[in-house]
């Protein structure tokens, strides 16, 4: 498949996103608050960062505000159109990180927790964003945490927010006997 480039709704000339759930700036004159010319936007491809439950996420500038956006939401934004209203985003492998265009689609939020169900993502209780890790994931995060290494790259390991890594690391949400 090739990738293909897609203006982001609203956001005509400054970003684009790809069918394979890429953003991009583009090149661009930047001004300051007076109007005058101080800068010059190469453009080039954004770093997404991952949000709750693992979906990718994006910062967009315009007119001296950030705003952030979820990539799959964008995708479809600019492919298939809007959101009709009472419908979700779902991703069909259950993967919220995989944002090719092939794995969206709208549906209804029973069609999407039918999804999440078949593929075992759905959340269950106060431990809803921990419902894959393993007490033995849980208990070699504690483990290397307590050797350094950073929320962050833990979140990345395992799939879930860094904030999520914080909270196992100091009791808050899954205590053992």
């Amino acid at each position: 498949m090739e990738e293909i480039w897609k203006a982001v709704p609203d956001y005509e000339g400054l970003y684009e996103v790809s069918n394979f759930g890429s953003v991009r700036s583009l090149p661009r004159v930047v001004c300051n608050k007076d109007g005058m010319p101080v800068g010059k936007n190469s453009g080039k491809i954004l770093t997404l960062s991952i949000g709750l439950r693992g979906r990718r996420q994006v910062m967009l500038y315009k007119n001296r505000k950030y705003q952030c956006f979820k990539v799959h939401a964008l995708v479809m934004l600019a492919f298939v159109g809007p959101r009709p209203k009472g419908m979700d985003i779902c991703h069909n492998d259950g993967d919220a990180s995989n944002n090719l265009i092939t794995n969206l689609r709208y549906d209804t939020r029973a069609g999407n927790f039918a999804d999440k169900l078949l593929h075992g993502t759905h959340q269950r209780g106060e431990n809803a964003p921990f419902h894959k890790l393993t007490d033995s994931q849980i208990h070699e995060i504690k483990k290397l945490r307590s050797e350094g290494k950073k929320c962050r790259e833990l979140g990345e390991v395992y799939g879930v927010h860094k904030v999520y890594i914080s909270q196992i690391c100091r009791g808050v949400v899954r205590k053992f006997s």
